[in-house]
């Protein structure tokens, strides 16, 4: 099912004390149609992430039960891991941070998890250290993280959005009636592993050489 939902817009600077953030991290998926890296659209599938200050310091992170052990891992889990990298590019020390996760996108099926974590990690960053980022600034940073801007800016835009070289992203409105159909793998596989099956004519595409009007034919993907 395709949403229009959008991720939690970053909170102004003028929060005092920020104590719990909750930041839903909406499945996506990208390339679609001629738009290779460029077009992108979220669905209703969806994390839920819920981040509380810790006056004490530490981060700390439940991934939900079941989970593997690794993501318990503040240093390997790519949300904390965001919420750091997102505090240092501010140039500010990462205050301290609890954070809990619900997590229905399944992994490494192309149903963009990892920029729905890097972008929740930046969102709580923004909102607990108070960095006092607008929309297209934390899409900037979580696109960093994650290496593509389109997944990530469905996420946070919601709908379909059109990434196009350095300009903002660009929202597009769905209609509520459009329905998606997904056919998830069994295996997993990365996202830099499944470029690698892509034709090589595909595969070299970049938002620079991709057809320039595949914008255009956005409405009809």
């Amino acid at each position: 099912m395709t949403g229009t939902r959008r991720a939690s817009p970053p909170p102004s600077g003028s929060d005092p004390e920020p104590h719990a953030r909750h930041h839903p991290g909406p499945a996506t998926v990208a390339n679609l149609g001629p738009g290779f890296d460029i077009l992108a659209l979220a669905l209703q599938l969806q994390n839920e992430i819920e981040a509380w200050s810790e006056p004490e310091g530490g981060i700390s992170i439940d991934p939900g039960p079941d989970s593997a052990e690794e993501l318990r891992d503040p240093v390997r889990n790519l949300i904390t891991r965001a919420f750091v990298a997102a505090c240092a590019d501010a140039g500010v020390a990462p205050p301290g941070v609890r954070i809990s996760c619900r997590n229905a996108i399944p992994f490494g099926r192309g149903l963009g998890s990892s920029a729905a974590a890097a972008l929740s990690g930046v969102l709580a960053a923004n909102a607990l250290a108070n960095l006092g980022w607008d929309e297209q600034q934390v899409i900037a940073r979580a696109a960093e993280i994650e290496g593509h801007p389109d997944n990530v800016a469905a996420a946070m835009l919601g709908g379909l959005v059109v990434c196009a070289g350095d300009g903002p992203v660009t929202q597009v409105h769905v209609p509520d009636e459009l329905r998606a159909v997904l056919f998830v793998p069994d295996g997993e596989m990365s996202t830099k592993a499944a470029r690698q099956v892509v034709p090589t004519p595909s595969a070299a595409r970049t938002p620079s050489t991709t057809p320039p009007d595949a914008p255009c034919w956005s409405p009809l993907c």
